[in-house]
């Protein structure tokens, strides 16, 4: 105890079981054993890749189980624009190192929902490319990490860093690439710092000085210790879970090692509901928002539009993310009138006032975000753009919303109850307190008119990201999704948010120029009778009524934040 090896690392650990202590010093064993202290760092300036490529460990955050594959996905396109394939899919002709490729987690199917994935990055320039995006915008992950080694066990990571030794003999030329850029172990004046991190449990400090004793030794490691700036962040994570302890999912022992390339902040926090100024019954969470930005690919120099701006809880995070923001609503009273709000501060003009008048300006107001270029009363079945104009098609580049599906709160659009009302003009002395009047708006009428202000009014290649209601019942087909002929889905990402209904994140991609004729035949075939769209209008009725009825029972951290 108290032991300072050569190298600058004090062992201080005191073991307390027997077990642990014979763990330890096995560990400390293996990695010594006839081999010399440093390592080689032959072609360590050249940097040269394999055709293996980088190999990298995603460390997910544990919620939003389905959305975590898809941001990432959404922030390469963004960083390198490669493309993915799948860890079941082979690369096309041509295409075998130029992608980036995922790579399921050690322990079979349950392991599929733990924090840890593999990424394969074609180059190592392509992984920090990503890992600089990553780190400044990343909502669900929690760090990006380039695997040198890993194992079942202390010792057989500790050797595997040693001797390159690893089961699958394809990994061996990528391990191999790997050890040759450290050259940091053998440098003395190099300065390090390790974080150690357990999934399903916490590795007490005495544990980790052990863990970094062992791994120091193993890699011949002479550099001093600097926690606040070192040259090299190394990561160490573990995984030991067992079934239905914390309420998480399954995952067998296992260790990974390496570099840390980015770690992720929770920046999205700065924007909390609880401490918003301006807030509404449907206002969406800040951080499904921030994921909602991602997916739309926001950045600067882009205009993103939310027809069914509300409070703008979702052009808030499209705003951080650099992008310009447009805003439309049925309900006059939240884009213009908002609301007194009593007792708090309230940023107008660059001006603290007290008792003062909030709504959607307040809250950009508030967080210093640049103001929307502009928010309208309309909806998505009537837009205020001149459709004989060339500038009114191809003008957003996202599309992002949360449109009314019937269960919190219904749809309206424009029209009134007499069809002799709707061509009376509003006199002028009444113009500035007249609250149109609005007729039901049915959940297929909205998801279709969306996708078609989507088509036109977005430019190809621009996204249209909204949530779409799904139903664990027999009457909701669960895997059907809205189409239009100019949009592809891209990814479709589902919440189980009770035990009967949920919602899924659609990311949908205009792929060619916007078709009148084509879109209109194909809106009489969604909105024809025994349509599958039709069914969602009753949604509101079915979830209710099967409430009380036995479904299937989900995994209850699917949908939850843990």
């Amino acid at each position: 105890t108290g032991r300072a090896r050569p190298g600058g690392v004090a062992l201080s650990w005191r073991p307390r079981t027997l077990k642990g202590f014979f763990r330890i010093r096995m560990a400390m064993t293996m990695a010594m054993m006839g081999s010399p202290q440093t390592t080689t760092t032959a072609n360590s300036s050249s940097g040269e890749e394999t055709k293996w490529g980088t190999r990298l460990l995603c460390v997910f955050r544990m919620r939003y189980i389905d959305f975590r594959l898809a941001e990432v996905e959404a922030l390469e396109q963004m960083a390198c624009g490669l493309g993915f394939y799948r860890e079941n899919e082979g690369p096309r002709k041509g295409e075998k190192g130029t992608m980036f490729k995922w790579e399921a987690p050690k322990g079979g199917e349950e392991a599929r929902d733990g924090p840890f994935w593999y990424l394969r990055a074609p180059t190592r320039e392509a992984a920090e490319k990503l890992a600089a995006v990553v780190g400044e915008r990343g909502v669900l992950v929690k760090c990006l990490v380039d695997l040198w080694s890993e194992g079942d066990t202390l010792e057989a990571m500790a050797l595997d860093l040693r001797q390159g030794a690893v089961e699958d003999a394809t990994l061996r030329p990528d391990v191999e690439d790997r050890k040759s850029r450290v050259a940091c172990f053998s440098d003395k004046g190099s300065t390090f710092k390790f974080s150690c991190e357990g999934f399903g449990r916490r590795i007490p400090m005495q544990e980790q000085l052990a863990v970094i004793d062992v791994l120091c030794r193993a890699c011949g490691h002479v550099g001093k210790v600097s926690l606040k700036q070192p040259q090299y962040d190394f990561y160490v994570g573990n995984t030991a879970v067992s079934p239905k302890e914390h309420n998480l999912p399954s995952i067998p022992d296992h260790w990974y090692f390496g570099l840390l390339l980015c770690r992720t902040t929770t920046w999205y926090d700065a924007y909390k509901l609880s401490e918003r100024k301006y807030l509404g019954p449907t206002s969406m969470d800040h951080e499904v928002a921030a994921l909602m930005a991602n997916m739309a690919q926001c950045r600067p120099g882009k205009l993103a539009f939310d027809p069914y701006v509300g409070t703008g809880s979702i052009l808030v995070a499209c705003s951080h993310a650099g992008a310009m923001t447009y805003g439309g609503d049925i309900d006059v009273r939240v884009i213009i009138w908002g609301k007194e709000k009593e007792c708090c501060d309230v940023k107008s003009h660059g001006e603290f006032v007290q008792n003062g008048k909030v709504d959607v300006w307040t809250n950009f107001d508030s967080y210093g975000l640049p103001r929307p270029l502009g928010l309208i009363r309309c909806d998505a079945s009537s837009l205020p753009f001149r459709r004989q104009a060339a500038c009114s098609e191809d003008l957003f580049d996202a599309v992002v919303c949360d449109p009314p599906y019937g269960i919190r709160a219904g749809g309206r659009k424009q029209g009134g109850r007499q069809a002799w009302m709707r061509d009376r003009e509003v006199p002028e002395d009444r113009k500035d307190s007249h609250i149109p009047s609005t007729a039901a708006y049915s959940t297929s009428e909205c998801v279709v008119d969306l996708l078609d202000l989507s088509a036109r009014h977005l430019v190809v290649g621009g996204r249209l990201v909204y949530f779409f209601p799904s139903a664990v019942t027999g009457e909701i087909p669960r895997d059907w999704l809205p189409s239009h002929p100019c949009l592809e889905v891209e990814h479709c990402c589902e919440q189980e948010l009770t035990m009967v209904w949920g919602r899924k994140l659609v990311t949908m991609v205009k792929r060619k120029p916007y078709d009148p004729d084509e879109a209109g035949e194909h809106r009489k075939r969604q909105l024809a009778l025994g349509s599958d769209l039709l069914k969602f209008d009753r949604l509101y009725e079915l979830v209710h009524s099967s409430s009380g009825e036995k479904s299937k029972k989900v995994k209850s951290y699917k949908g939850k934040k843990i």
